[in-house]
């Protein structure tokens, strides 16, 4: 949802690789966080709720970690610690508000609510397209950046329209990341499920050396 977000908006291709992997490593601070907390099939409590909030700053501390050598991904790191930050400053880690939060974050945020409400959690039932629609309008100018919300239900009417309904809980598009050397590489393509393994296909020729 994120890359759809980013090619209506017109980035370029060093802009929308940055918001790819972002929106690749958004949770990754999740790993810091106790697995029986993240698979609670209850409500969070106060505390738990509190702990779940730290995956931000550790995504962040990760990804700067991971990617301290990689110059055209300096921004992933603030990207993914602001990604539940809200346009009415009500998130976390740091309360932001409006112009203060990088664009790039509302971006993955939207992303991860519409996946968040679309695919369900262990303690919540994933809502209707419909449902999701009127969550954003709802929510419009105060969790999510309000041009945010015009593009992402423009990006999921269409996709009602074609009758996709049922393919977006299913595998597609994807994005496949090499690490050779010092270099990194983000291949846009389709994740074919066979049995009981995959295939991914780039949707394009790369020419990628070993």
């Amino acid at each position: 949802w994120a890359k759809e977000i980013g090619i209506t908006l017109g980035f370029n291709n060093s802009k929308l690789q940055q918001l790819v992997l972002a929106g690749l490593l958004h949770d990754i601070g999740k790993t810091m966080v106790s697995y029986k907390i993240l698979n609670k099939t209850s409500p969070l409590n106060k505390r738990e709720y509190e702990k779940i909030k730290e995956h931000s700053n550790y995504g962040s501390q990760i990804a700067s970690y991971l990617l301290k050598d990689k110059p055209k991904f300096i921004k992933v790191p603030k990207i993914i610690k602001h990604h539940h930050e809200r346009y009415d400053g009500k998130g976390y880690p740091d309360g932001l508000k409006k112009e203060e939060v990088p664009f790039e974050s509302y971006i993955i945020g939207i992303a991860d609510a519409v996946d968040v409400m679309l695919s369900g959690r262990p303690y919540k039932k994933a809502l209707t397209l419909d449902e999701v629609i009127r969550e954003l309008y709802e929510n419009k100018g105060k969790q999510f950046h309000p041009q945010l919300v015009d593009i992402m239900v423009a990006l999921l009417s269409k996709a009602q329209r074609r009758g996709e309904g049922d393919d977006l809980f299913g595998i597609n598009m994807g994005s496949l990341i090499l690490k050779l050397e010092d270099q990194i590489n983000i291949i846009e393509g389709i994740l074919l499920n066979y049995n009981s393994y995959y295939v991914f296909k780039p949707v394009l020729d790369y020419d990628i050396s070993n």
